[in-house]
C-alpha cells in the first residue's frame, strides 16, 4: 500500500499534530504491508519535523505544500490543490493527520480522518468566536466525507460519537491510541543548574497555564519548593502568551520561569528527567502525549482530574480537582509528589506502543480497502 498522510497546519514550531504526524508516519513506514509513505507538510514545517522528529526511514518521502502558511493559501490547498497532489501520487488511500475541510467528490481514494479532540463543541472557550463555527463545521465535514474516523482515546470517541452522529451515520470510528516514541536522552544535552518544575503546553487557554504559574508563586511564597525552583513551560506561543507575561510579572515571577517554544527530543528527554515534577492542569484534552511521555522518565506527574488524564496516565500520577480552589489544589498535590521518591520509569504500554498503532492502522486500512472492493463490485 502506499499511504499520502495530510499533516500540514499552522504551526511553525514543534506541536503535538507534527509530532503525531511524524509518528504515524513512522509506524506505517516498518509495515510489510506498506511500500510507501508520503508526508505532506507546509514548506514552514520542514525544519522542525527535520530537527525534532525522527523520520529516517527509506519508505517514508516528505513533500512540501504548494501554498504558504496563511489561512487563505492553507484552505485554498486544502480544497483544490491536495486533491490534484493525490491525482499525481496514485496512493491507495489519504490519510487525514487531524480533520481538514475537503470535497469528497474530487479525492478518488479512501479518506482516513484521525480525530484528536471536540475543543469546539465541549469547550469552545477554547477556540473562541469565530474560529469555533469554523472548527465546527470542518469537523462536521471531514466525518462526513471520510470513509472511516479514527480516535486517539475512548474519551474522544465518546464525544465524537455523541456530537457528530449523524454525520458518522453507519461508518466505522475506531480507536487507536498514537504511538509515543520515548524521546532520547542524549548525555551531550546537559541539565540545568537549578531545580524546576515542567510544564509541556502550547499558551491555549484550557491548558490553564495561569493556574501552573500561580500555583507555583503560592509554594515559593511558603518556601515550598527546593530553594532557587524554577518553572520551565516548553510549549508555542499562542492567544494565551500576553495574559501568562503578564500573570509573571504582577506575581514577580519574570525571572523564576522560563518560557521555552522549540526543543529537541533531547533536550525534552532531559527535561523530563531532571525535573522535580510534571504539572498538566489542562480542563480538556483528546489525549495529551506529555503525561503519557514523562512516564517513561523518573518523573512525578501530577495532572488535573478529567476523564482523558485518568485514561492515559499510569498509576504513580498524583491527581487534583480543577474549581474555585484549584491554585491550592495545584499547590497541595505538588506539596504531595514533591514528598513522595521519583518513580521508577515506566515500559511504554502496549497500548502506546508501535506496534499497536500500525497494526491497527494498517488494519483499518485493509478494512476499508475492502469495502471500497466490494462496494464496486
Amino acid at each position: 500500500m502506499h499511504i499520502v498522510i495530510s499533516g500540514v497546519n499552522r504551526f511553525t514550531n514543534p506541536s503535538g499534530l507534527s509530532r503525531f504526524t511524524a509518528n504515524l508516519a513512522q509506524c506505517l513506514g516498518t509495515s510489510d504491508e506498506v511500500s510507501r509513505v508520503t508526508v505532506v507538510v507546509g514548506g514552514w514545517q520542514l525544519e522542525h519535523l527535520e530537527k525534532c522528529f525522527n523520520v529516517d526511514n527509506d519508505k517514508i518521502v516528505v513533500v512540501a505544500a504548494d501554498c504558504s502558511n496563511t489561512f487563505w493559501s492553507r484552505y485554498n490547498w486544502y480544497y483544490r490543490k491536495l486533491p490534484k497532489l493525490v491525482e499525481q501520487l496514485h496512493p491507495h488511500l489519504l490519510q487525514l493527520a487531524f480533520p481538514i475541510p475537503f470535497i469528497r467528490s474530487k479525492i478518488n481514494v479512501p479518506v482516513i480522518t484521525t480525530v484528536h479532540d471536540l475543543y469546539s463543541f465541549d469547550h469552545p472557550e477554547t477556540i473562541g468566536f469565530p474560529n469555533v463555527l469554523l472548527n465546527r463545521h470542518v469537523l462536521r465535514q471531514a466525518a462526513q466525507n471520510s470513509s472511516a474516523l479514527v480516535c486517539v482515546s475512548h474519551y474522544t470517541y465518546s464525544r465524537t460519537k455523541m456530537r457528530l452522529a449523524r454525520m458518522i451515520g453507519t461508518k466505522t470510528v475506531e480507536v487507536i491510541y498514537q504511538y509515543v516514541q520515548k524521546p532520547k536522552l542524549s548525555l551531550e544535552c546537559r541539565g540545568r543548574k537549578r531545580p524546576f518544575l515542567l510544564s509541556v503546553a502550547q499558551h491555549w487557554k484550557h491548558k490553564n497555564l495561569d493556574l501552573i504559574i500561580r500555583a507555583f508563586g503560592l509554594l515559593r511564597r511558603e518556601g515550598g519548593l527546593p530553594p532557587h525552583t524554577q518553572l520551565c513551560i516548553v510549549g508555542a506561543n499562542g492567544p494565551e502568551t500576553a495574559c501568562l507575561l503578564s500573570t509573571m510579572s504582577i506575581l514577580g515571577l519574570k525571572g523564576c520561569i522560563d518560557l521555552r517554544c522549540s526543543i529537541s527530543d533531547n533536550e525534552l528527554a532531559r527535561l523530563y528527567t531532571d525535573c522535580e515534577a510534571l504539572v498538566v492542569a489542562s480542563s480538556t484534552e483528546g489525549f495529551c502525549l506529555p503525561a503519557v511521555e514523562a512516564s517513561f522518565f523518573p518523573t512525578r506527574i501530577v495532572c488535573a482530574d478529567i476523564p482523558v488524564l485518568r485514561e492515559v496516565s499510569n498509576g504513580s500520577t498524583i491527581f487534583f480537582k480543577l474549581g474555585p480552589n484549584a491554585v491550592d489544589e495545584v499547590a497541595s498535590a505538588l506539596r504531595t509528589s514533591l514528598s513522595k521518591a521519583r518513580p521508577s520509569p515506566s515500559s511504554p504500554q502496549k497500548r502506546f506502543s508501535m506496534a499497536c498503532c500500525r497494526e491497527g492502522y494498517v488494519r483499518l486500512y485493509h478494512d476499508v480497502l475492502m469495502h471500497r472492493s466490494a462496494s464496486a463490485d
